[in-house]
């Protein structure tokens, strides 16, 4: 009866997101590239954005909550890491980390990602430099930075 629950939940899940379009972003970090990416949605489509990962050298992704920024033009649907299954080397293994973005309402907002280690940027809302100033998060110390403009247009 469970199994059957969980089955019925995940497809009326899928079928209400039949007429929403999925529009995908996959990149990998390089700290030279500046370049700013943007995506146009409807509300109720969906961004996935494939992130390469490697968590064992400490460095992953983070990103500010969505629900920290009043626009309300996108929410985070999923956050999901999968390591490779055969990695190339012995030394670390890295990995997949999938990000969902869903459309919710008319507007513009961007989506500030960066590559750090976790322990020297745990809070991007409250981080601070050592003078006591907000740090911005393009603005972390050797932290790889990706923007992505979000735009949500009333169909």
């Amino acid at each position: 009866m469970k199994y059957t629950a969980t089955f019925l939940f995940a497809a009326l899940s899928f079928a209400s997101l039949a007429s929403a379009e999925l529009h995908q972003l996959d990149f990998t970090l390089d700290r030279d590239d500046s370049t700013e990416l943007s995506a146009t949605l409807a509300p109720g489509d969906l961004l996935r954005i494939n992130l390469k990962e490697n968590p064992s050298t400490g460095y992953a992704w983070r990103f500010q909550n969505p629900f920290e920024r009043p626009s309300g033009v996108y929410s985070i649907e999923m956050d999901n890491y999968v390591e490779d299954a055969n990695p190339a080397s012995q030394a670390g293994v890295a990995g997949l980390r999938t990000l969902l973005l869903k459309g919710e309402k008319a507007g513009t907002d961007d989506f500030e990602l960066v590559y750090v280690r976790l322990w020297e940027v745990q809070d991007f809302v409250e981080a601070t430099d050592s003078n006591g100033k907000a740090i911005e998060m393009k603005d972390v110390p050797n932290a790889g930075y990706k923007k992505i403009t979000v735009t949500v247009a009333d169909e």
